[in-house]
């Protein structure tokens, strides 16, 4: 199990007696690894190359997030729809 933990506030918020500091939290859950699958070790190295490529894909999205008037939406394909 990993625990990832970012924060922009000062830890004095721990000692905040309202709810205010919990609502804050967003806990991303993941799914268990498959039991077959093998892990990549080359993984770093192939991203890195493709990283103008990941930073144009990025780029598009926060066009996309500005013209939508930075409101997120699910796409029509998405499974969720059907």
């Amino acid at each position: 199990m990993r625990f990832l933990c970012f924060g922009n506030g000062v830890l004095t918020a721990l000692h905040d007696k309202s709810d205010g500091f919990f609502r804050r939290q967003i806990v991303l859950t993941t799914k268990d690894r498959p039991a077959g699958r093998a892990d990549d070790p080359f993984l770093v190295d192939k991203l890195l190359r493709e990283k103008e490529g990941i930073f144009l894909w990025c780029l598009e999205g926060l066009h996309r997030l500005i013209g939508n008037n930075y409101q997120c939406g699910v796409h029509q394909q998405c499974p969720c729809r059907r």
